[in-house]
Parts: C-alpha cells; structure tokens; sequence
C-alpha cells in the first residue's frame, strides 16, 4: 500500500467519524497556505512517515514497514477539539483499516500533547505508529 493510498483510508476513516468537522493533509485546508476558502472552527490535521522498525533481514529487506502518524486537533474550544480527539481514537486505536488498496495499521497509541492556545485556536496533538 503507498503512502497516498495510506493517507486516503486514513482521511476517510477520520472524517466518518468526526462529522461535519474535516481531517485535512497539511497544505490543504480551505483558507490557509493560499487556498480558497475560509478556514474551518475545528478541523484535523494528518500527517503520515515512515519510522524504523528492526523487523528486516539480513539482506537489508523491509518485512514489516513502519509508519508514525500524527493527528493535530485544531478549534476553537477545547471542548471541540476533545470531541474530534476521542472520535479519532475510537476509529484508529488497535484498529487495522481494510480498503481495495490493501491494509493500513494497527494504530498503536505512541504519545499526545494537552491543548493549548495557539492564536485564536485551542490545538493538541497525538502520535500513532502503525
């Protein structure tokens, strides 16, 4: 599974759950970096790399690919941002997402940060590997 087709069944996975807020890749959300648009109260950032896992063999092979990703919760209450945090876990945590692509995960919960104030947004984020 490529990184892109990883990056769509995580998006679609994250906006089913916290609906009508939007997960966004970085660059993309309406209203900033120069889109069009205004940017949302409350929205999900993601962000998928790769990280090492010691799985290989001797000829250097990869077996089991490993990936980090994170999960920015960005709004304008903190009550908001906790709604969409515990709607991502609830879709991600110990969870594996099957598309035509093939198979992304488990999401092992690595780390998370508190919210905190940044400008006129409360934002928090989490770490997943898989």
């Amino acid at each position: 599974m490529t990184e892109n087709e990883q990056a769509a069944a995580i998006l679609a996975a994250i906006n089913a759950a916290i609906a009508p807020a939007v997960a966004y890749e970085y660059g993309k959300v309406p209203g900033t970096n120069g889109n069009a648009g205004s940017e949302p109260t409350k929205y999900v950032l993601v962000a998928i790399s790769r990280r090492y896992v010691p799985e290989r063999r001797a000829s250097g092979e990869v077996t089991v690919p490993g990936g980090r990703l994170s999960t920015r919760y960005i709004a304008k209450s903190v009550a908001d941002g906790r709604t969409m945090r515990q709607r991502t876990t609830d879709v991600l945590e110990d969870k594996i997402l099957t598309t035509a692509a093939g198979e992304v995960g488990p999401f092992v919960f690595e780390s998370g940060d508190p919210f905190q104030p940044d400008e006129t947004f409360q934002v928090a984020t989490d770490l997943w590997t898989f």
